[in-house]
């Protein structure tokens, strides 16, 4: 595998998981702790990894039906954190 992508027990991430990016400034701060969180587990493979991503995966359900984030923003974040398509099931929660 090339260094573009890091081998989890859960998948495959881009290395670019890491880059923060326009979607990834003023979110609701328990979203972002949980975020952190996986990004540590990523790095360590962690055998919870599994449950960090559903911890990302409730904190960014919550932050989009609680107003704090848009349904662009929840998609993009759901892309990037936790390897869904959302463009592919037009769907807002498709996990």
């Amino acid at each position: 595998m090339d260094n573009n992508y890091i081998k989890t027990r859960q998948g495959t991430f881009p290395v670019t998981v890491f880059e923060k990016d326009m979607y990834d400034v003023n979110l609701p701060k328990y979203l972002e702790n949980d975020i952190k969180a996986l990004l540590k587990g990523i790095k360590e493979n962690s055998t919870l990894l599994d449950c960090l991503m559903d911890e990302v995966y409730g904190s960014i359900n919550g932050a989009y039906w609680d107003g704090q984030i848009s349904e662009e923003h929840s998609n993009h974040l759901r892309e990037k954190y936790l390897l869904l398509s959302c463009k592919e099931s037009g769907d807002k929660d498709v996990r």
